[in-house]
């Protein structure tokens, strides 16, 4: 057996017009990303809506219990 001029290289590259590929997803996983779009969108419209009048409620309820608590604290 003759031997080789040069050595064997050990690991090779993979051709220079191959391009990895993802495998391709099932497309009930396209409907389930998309239903997950969806609700997050849905949540956080409405929590963009309804906050500024959570917040007012609660300044107004905080401010009518100091009142209260206010008020009774001078009843005797």
């Amino acid at each position: 057996m003759p031997s080789k001029p040069y050595p064997e290289p050990g690991l090779r590259s993979p051709p220079l017009d191959y391009v990895p590929t993802a495998p391709v997803h099932k497309p009930r996983r396209g409907i389930k990303r998309g239903i997950y779009a969806a609700a997050s969108a849905a949540t956080a419209l409405a929590i963009g809506m309804f906050l500024p009048f959570a917040i007012i409620a609660a300044i107004a309820l905080g401010g009518g219990w100091w009142a209260f608590c206010r008020f009774m604290a001078d009843r005797d």
